[in-house]
């Protein structure tokens, strides 16, 4: 089942996430719990990034300089769809790239899946738990699998068969890498279409 967004400016956009960005205490206690809900994957805030200017109470457009290749900031997505990248993770976590966008009566809340690095089974961010060798085997070839859709991964592969076979775990945090802003894009703009 799809969702559905509603065109509008980002300006317009802007003006809905007002109340939202400028509350001090955000994100913190910023974000509406039906929005975070949404985003069904968890992590600490402590490391934040969204493209707030916290002199200006602004929010930047265009690319702005987020976490681990990942998209952040204020953009118009090329299917005039307005998004809000945010970005976040504990100094311990690996950190994880949701956004905020507008469905023509509320703001919505939206984890992609593609080219976002977290851990499938818990729904949270990596750095939480520490697997077995066997467990972390299996999550490193789902991700490199998964990866494998929108990069080359034949090294890593061979990587993991040849040097981290008794030592997976290890080798899931040094593959952090495979996020893609490209496939995060391509994961909102298939699953997140416009309300005609």
């Amino acid at each position: 089942m799809s969702r559905y967004f509603k065109k509008i400016t980002l300006d317009e956009f802007k003006e809905k996430l007002k109340p939202m960005i400028s509350n001090e205490e955000f994100p913190y206690e910023g974000i509406p719990d039906a929005v975070s809900k949404e985003w069904k994957v968890t992590s600490d805030w402590e490391n934040f990034e969204c493209g707030k200017d916290y002199n200006t109470e602004e929010l930047k457009e265009g690319k702005v300089q987020g976490f681990s290749n990942y998209p952040c900031g204020l953009r118009m997505l090329s299917n005039g769809m307005p998004v809000l990248f945010i970005n976040a993770g504990g100094d311990w976590e690996y950190p994880i790239c949701f956004i905020i966008y507008w469905d023509g009566e509320k703001l919505r809340g939206y984890t992609p899946t593609k080219g976002n690095v977290f851990d499938r089974k818990e729904k949270e961010a990596f750095g939480n738990i520490e697997y077995d060798n066997d467990e972390a085997y299996k999550i490193a070839k789902a991700l490199l699998k998964e990866a494998s859709g929108w990069m080359d991964v034949k090294d890593q592969l061979k990587q993991l068969e040849e040097d981290y076979k008794d030592d997976a775990m290890t080798f899931i945090n040094e593959i952090m890498n495979i996020s893609s802003e490209t496939a995060i894009i391509d994961d909102i703009m298939n699953r997140i279409v416009e309300k005609t």
